[in-house]
């Protein structure tokens, strides 16, 4: 069955903040924990002002949720705001969904999906769908959407390739193919996806398997913005209406990954906007390059929108 999701992105309007339980290196904890949606609409957020939106990753901040205990002076590392240090709050990316493709309105997060904060929508398919993504790019960069175990053309992969390799050109081989890889700021672009029987379980697998979406135009920079999500596939016959696997009552997908805010697109807009005195800042600081380095759990993630 054909699946279409309306997807934009937000910019600049998502601040995260990060409070680690764990302590270390993992003072900055991100975990998306995923559950079915309903409907397969989405899209990516609205551009709101800079400071419309905020994602706390510890709420409980200044203690820590599993002690009940002020957070350490090492967890604080991660968390501090002082003259040259950013603290536990970062401008981010988001993929979001919308209701339809107008993109007029976001798709309101049911309660059980109030844990995916900085986590884009899960995309639900069953072996045999094809997905259709209606996306819509509301930052300041050129950005789109590359998937992992899906089938797809050139022209849906949403990642490029050398010049000189096969393009969609044939005739002149210094063209780059259109791979919807960087769609520009305010654009709009249609990937569609297929899911074949590989991208699905094994015979030795539960009913349903994950993957992920990305932004992949600059892998090593984009993904640290926030513009990451998941892909739920089951077994064919398997699945509900939704797409949702029939033998799952909630499901939850995490993710433990460093978000390293040194290679974020936003670093220099954080500074200006979260460091107590931004000029005193030395980017190139281990001290500082470390501090800004963090593992999210987005379950500690509280989401807020507000626009003024």
């Amino acid at each position: 069955m054909p699946v279409t999701y309306f997807i934009s992105n937000e910019l600049e309007s998502w601040v995260i903040t990060c409070k680690s339980p764990l302590g270390g290196h993992q003072a900055v904890t991100f975990s998306p924990l995923a559950l079915s949606s309903p409907s397969y609409h989405w899209a990516l957020v609205r551009p709101l002002p800079l400071n419309g939106s905020t994602t706390s990753h510890a709420p409980s901040y200044p203690n820590n949720p599993i002690t009940g205990e002020p957070f350490t002076t090492e967890e604080s590392v991660y968390l501090r705001q002082d003259k040259d240090r950013i603290g536990e709050r970062y401008l981010k990316a988001v993929y979001r969904e919308y209701a339809d493709a107008s993109f007029a309105s976001l798709k309101p997060h049911e309660l059980a999906e109030e844990h995916l904060g900085i986590l884009g929508p899960i995309i639900h398919a069953e072996v045999g769908d094809t997905i259709t993504v209606v996306f819509r790019n509301n930052t300041r960069f050129p950005v789109g959407i590359h998937p992992h175990g899906v089938f797809y053309d050139k022209s849906s992969e949403g990642a490029h390739y050398s010049i000189g390799a096969a393009t969609s050109n044939e005739t002149d081989p210094d063209v780059m193919p259109e791979t919807g890889a960087d769609i520009a700021s305010g654009g709009e672009y249609t990937y569609h996806r297929e899911v074949p029987e590989r991208a699905g379980p094994g015979p030795a697998d539960p009913d349903s398997i994950a993957w992920l979406y990305q932004a992949h135009d600059h892998e090593g920079i984009d993904i640290y913005a926030g513009l990451v999500g998941a892909i739920i596939v089951t077994r064919s016959g398997r699945a509900n209406a939704d797409g949702t696997p029939k033998d799952v009552d909630r499901e939850f997908v995490t993710l433990f990954m460093i978000f390293d805010e040194n290679m974020s697109p936003y670093l220099d807009a954080n500074i200006q906007q979260f460091a107590a005195s931004p000029k005193s800042i030395n980017k190139t600081n281990d001290e500082f390059k470390e501090a800004t380095r963090s593992i999210p759990l987005t379950d500690c993630c509280l989401v807020t929108s507000t626009v003024s």
